[in-house]
Parts: structure tokens; sequence; C-alpha cells
């Protein structure tokens, strides 16, 4: 993890991906490119009343695109990505996966201030 972040035995729920090729079709939801085999993410956000969830990470045009559109195809919470916590490959892709996470219902805020104002309003 990066400096300054908690370890990993400090998260209430870690989904370890991208260490098996062979279990790594980007998101975080599930381990293969069916979608049929989860990670127990989905289950573990049910379990606990989730009703928002904050996504970020790398990159935005797969990982993390990937990952918000499985979270609103499988569940009834609101997505939010976090802008300033994602950076993507490339510029072009990077655009696209914008437009098609917000046109399945996700909300792109720019910073953890924008959510936290957003968190506030609800």
């Amino acid at each position: 993890l990066l400096d300054g972040l908690p370890s990993a035995k400090e998260y209430d729920y870690c989904v370890w991906k991208g260490v098996d090729p062979e279990f790594h079709p980007y998101g975080a939801c599930f381990h293969d490119i069916g979608e049929k085999l989860s990670t127990g993410l989905l289950e573990w956000l049910r379990s606990k009343g989730a009703k928002v969830i904050i996504v970020g990470g790398l990159a935005t045009d797969y990982c993390v695109k990937t990952t918000v559109l499985q979270l609103l195809k499988s569940g009834s919470w609101k997505v939010v990505v976090n802008a300033a916590a994602c950076r993507g490959i490339a510029p072009e892709t990077v655009e696209t996966a914008w437009n098609e996470m917000i046109d399945a219902g996700a909300l792109v805020l720019e910073n953890a201030d924008a959510i936290s104002d957003y968190i506030k309003n609800q």
C-alpha cells in the first residue's frame, strides 16, 4: 500500500487483485471475466447495509470503471467516484470511462472535500 495509508489488516475488508493473472479481469467485485466468481465484496457491502460506496484507484479507464459498473449493476447503493483519487492510462480512454460511469449512474466528484459536502447534504 501507499505510504500514509493503514496497513492491510487495519481495513474492514480487502479485495486482493492483480496477484494472479488468471484472476484479474479489472473489477474488484469478481475474480473472473464472466463475473461468476465473486471476490465477496458485493456480499460484504450488502451485509453491512452500505448505502454509498466511494471509489478511487488505478486505472480510471480499466479497473476503476469496471468496478464502478459492477457496483452499479449489483446493488441499490449510490456509487461516488473520487476523481482526485483516480489515475488513468490514456486521456482518451479516461474521458470515455468518465462518461460511461456517469451514464450508468455514478456520481463523479472532484475530490474528498466535494464528497464530504455531498454526504453532509444527504
